[in-house]
């Protein structure tokens, strides 16, 4: 009980500096997240915007979340993949996604430096010696353009999505493309302070990510945060939510909340 005090206290000291940074429309869009660091009680907390221009002082870190990314991948998800075929029994998953990991933050870096830069944001969660506890990855992506690429680029099949009201688009969307807890620090509340940091983010109206249907243990933990279907698809071999959550301003779609006890298909 002590650590969720602890996080409970550390996430209204760290969402007063994040409203701190608020910015109103009109103001200048390249200002709309700065680092933010926080230290409470043995926990640090620290959003890091990722730039073609502070790429190579952050390329250490970048390396170093990829052991965490790979350690993080939970049983339940391998069953999934192995399931699906994706992968088979005995295979080494931690090494693959190690390399994966690799590959993302080479072509991370070809996309800031290139025409089209993405705006590319990771939520740290360590100890007060460093020692890495989880992270997020966040891209400031729209829902279209998010759709355009699994359609196009990753193969993306029977995408469906709800339609989010036209008086969000004066806000950012925020995919968070993955979450990732050490094992021996799971089931603490470093997950939700994550997420909760990520809500506070400044201009963000539209959070959401995809998640194995599947994956009924995730599926009831984002709905205990507010996160409701929006849409799904299917890729290799694997189906997949597309969830989301409204943070601020605009019209409440008509989401549907999963509940893991009463499979149904999808409806809108």
């Amino acid at each position: 009980m002590k650590i969720f005090r602890l996080l409970s206290l550390l996430s209204l000291v760290f969402f007063s500096t994040c409203a701190a940074m608020q910015v109103e429309p009109g103001a200048d869009e390249e200002k709309t997240v700065e680092r933010v660091e926080e230290k409470k009680g043995g926990v640090v907390v620290r959003v890091i915007p990722i730039t073609a221009q502070n790429f190579e002082e952050n390329r250490l870190l970048l390396a170093e979340l990829g052991p965490v990314y790979a350690a993080a991948f939970f049983e339940e998800e391998k069953k999934i993949l192995i399931k699906a075929g994706t992968f088979e029994e005995g295979f080494d998953i931690a090494k693959f996604l190690e390399e994966e990991w690799q590959k993302d933050i080479k072509k991370l870096e070809k996309n800031l430096k290139g025409k089209y830069p993405e705006d590319c944001i990771f939520v740290t969660v360590s100890t007060e010696h460093d020692e890495l506890i989880g992270f997020a990855k966040i891209y400031l992506r729209s829902q279209d353009e998010f759709i355009r690429i699994l359609a196009d680029e990753d193969g993306g099949e029977n995408i469906t999505i709800a339609p989010i009201a036209q008086a969000l688009r004066d806000g950012l969307d925020a995919y968070i493309e993955c979450i990732e807890i050490k094992p021996e620090h799971a089931h603490k509340g470093f997950g939700t302070l994550l997420m909760n940091t990520i809500q506070m983010l400044p201009r963000i109206r539209l959070i959401y990510f995809e998640v194995f249907v599947d994956n009924g243990s995730a599926i009831n933990f984002y709905t205990k945060l507010g996160f409701m279907q929006q849409g799904s698809y299917l890729h290799g071999g694997v189906n997949y939510y597309i969830c989301s959550k409204i943070i601020r301003g605009g019209l409440r779609p008509s989401f549907k909340p999963y509940h893991p006890k009463r499979k149904r298909k999808l409806s809108f």
